[in-house]
């Protein structure tokens, strides 16, 4: 199954909440989860997205929720969105300790 990682800023934005919500509603999440199960936090901006999907969809999911965060301000904020299709990675990385940012 495709894997993404996912790396999004809003320019002058400081409620990442919300855009965190946004994000998690489409399926794109703040933890990564290694070979042995244990799920891990990413850095700040930073998303994974698995699925049966292209990079097209992966990037147009992504991008659908950043506008409707991004999208709510007059005028509507820019941003810098980078999506990246993976096999495996390597990283050091915390053990996630908040339940909330897990795939349902």
């Amino acid at each position: 199954m495709p894997k993404y990682i996912i790396r999004v800023e809003i320019n002058n934005f400081d409620d990442y909440e919300i855009l965190h919500d946004e994000l998690y509603k489409n399926g794109i999440y703040r933890v990564i989860q290694a070979n042995d199960g244990v799920y891990y936090d990413l850095p700040s901006g930073t998303y994974r997205l698995q699925g049966n999907i292209d990079i097209q969809a992966a990037y147009h999911r992504a991008e659908l929720a950043v506008q409707a965060i991004a999208g709510q301000f007059v005028p509507p904020k820019k941003y810098e969105l980078i999506v990246s299709h993976y096999k495996s990675s390597k990283s050091a990385l915390n053990v996630t300790t908040d339940i909330l940012k897990l795939p349902r």
